[in-house]
């Protein structure tokens, strides 16, 4: 089987539980928010779409991790990039965002808060 693509991008997407990390990847991915349907995700959700720039063919894969099961840092090893999600009606939302990162990127990262 022939591959469909000419570069494959693993994006983590992680955050705390009911930070709507799901509804981001479907936005992305369908422009659909369900009408307002949540579903808990409970295991590792992969989302796949593709995406075409210039004369390219970019398939992007969304992996996301259920609530229960935190990521390490063997999950951010084998992604290429990661969007962490976090509730900003939590009055420390974005300082759980940085205890994550720093806890579980080994590798210099530059990243914008």
């Amino acid at each position: 089987m022939s591959k469909n693509y000419d570069f494959c991008l693993r994006i983590g997407v992680d955050g705390e539980r009911y930070a709507g990390k799901s509804r981001l990847i479907d936005e992305f991915t369908e422009g659909d928010l369900e009408n307002g349907k949540y579903e808990e995700t409970l295991q590792v959700h992969v989302t796949t779409t593709h995406i075409h720039l210039d004369n390219y063919t970019i398939k992007v894969e969304f992996l996301e991790a259920g609530w229960n099961l935190r990521p390490n840092k063997n999950y951010y090893s084998y992604i290429d990039c990661a969007i962490l999600v976090y509730d900003v009606s939590e009055t420390d939302g974005l300082e759980k965002i940085k205890e994550l990162s720093r806890t579980n990127v080994s590798r210099k990262v530059e990243m914008t808060f």
